[in-house]
């Protein structure tokens, strides 16, 4: 026999965790109306998806069972933002190249650097860049689409590599590209 899980406690739980004092405030915070907190509470619901997105550092168990710790477990002190070590740069120009107009990624990559890019784009806050590539075909859709733009920095050193982030490789084996 299972128990049911009181999940009006448990949005309590939550607004009080957070300090939050009325129930108005708590539905601001979670960015929904206040008509559809108060029916939670009536129908003993709510979106899972929703407070787990809005409330980071409560644990999913919790969240689906009512059980266990609230709050997530405390992360080990390196995170992948900690390796990330690029400062962003306020204002920087970023080369758009067009890899089929400049006959492939040697071109670009290369030691001349001789392909001459379309324009340069801006964009405020981002990491320093090497340069930007118009997206050819579909073999990364839907993540990527034909069209797309992606920009790039030069990684020399294996170690900088961030398992789980995305990128664009031209690899070089035995002086053949």
């Amino acid at each position: 026999m299972s128990t049911k899980i009181d999940k009006s406690l448990i949005l309590n739980k939550i607004k009080s965790h957070y300090k939050i004092k009325s129930d108005a405030d708590f539905a601001r915070f979670l960015e929904i109306k206040p008509q559809t907190l108060a029916s939670w509470h009536t129908r003993n619901t709510y979106d899972v998806d929703l407070l787990y997105s809005k409330c980071v550092d409560i644990d999913g168990n919790f969240l689906i069972s009512g059980e266990g710790e609230m709050l997530k477990a405390q992360q080990p002190e390196i995170s992948i933002r900690s390796l990330k070590t690029d400062r962003a740069v306020d204002k920087q120009s970023i080369p758009l190249y067009d890899l089929v107009a400049s006959a492939g990624v040697n071109e670009i990559f290369g030691e001349s650097n001789l392909s001459v890019p379309l324009d340069y784009i801006r964009v405020p806050n981002l990491p320093k860049s090497d340069g930007a590539l118009y997206v050819r075909g579909d073999s990364m859709y839907p993540l990527l689409k034909a069209g797309d733009i992606v920009i790039y920095k030069i990684v020399h050193d294996k170690s900088q590599i961030i398992w789980g982030e995305m990128y664009l490789c031209h690899l070089i084996c035995n002086g053949a590209v």
